[in-house]
């Protein structure tokens, strides 16, 4: 956890994490190339650790987000005009592959968040720009408290957010 904090120092934002992730994926691919050289093992390595470390860092710096087939009332409540609407054709996408076999879990649990989304459209507005959203800060704290985040990097995070 230190050595990710300490890595992602050196980045001032996720966009240059997410430059250095696709640097190091180039030099994996040519690397993949040159599979007779005597130090193929040992450098692949390397790059292999070193991406996984910038991952993590980008993790790290940028709050995940709920996927739509997981969801609780409770999470749903908390989405706003706008992401609503995106997690209702999400899980209708969900649920339209899923259609031949009904009585699957997957289909059920569907049609079950479909309809909780749809009765919270009806009682969500829109968001003004702003204003952050509950869920953008709920999972900001959440990701704060996995990482073990000081006050000083949750307020550049959240600094971050304003721009």
């Amino acid at each position: 956890m230190i050595e990710i904090s300490k890595k992602a120092e050196e980045f001032t934002t996720v966009d240059d994490v997410k430059k250095a992730i696709k640097s190091l994926q180039t030099i994996k691919c040519r690397l993949k190339k040159q599979k007779a050289r005597k130090d193929y093992d040992v450098e692949m390595q390397k790059v292999l650790v070193e991406e996984q470390l910038l991952k993590e860092v980008r993790q790290y710096l940028e709050p995940t987000k709920l996927t739509v087939t997981v969801l609780t009332e409770e999470q749903i409540e908390l989405l706003d005009a706008e992401e609503t609407t995106r997690a209702i054709k999400s899980i209708q996408s969900k649920k339209c592959l899923n259609k031949y076999q009904p009585e699957s879990d997957a289909y059920i649990t569907a049609c079950k968040i479909e309809a909780l989304l749809i009765a919270h459209r009806e009682t969500v507005q829109e968001v003004p720009v702003e204003r952050i959203r509950k869920t953008d800060l709920l999972n900001i704290i959440e990701d704060a408290r996995n990482a073990g985040m000081t006050a000083e990097e949750l307020l550049q995070i959240l600094e971050g957010k304003l721009q």
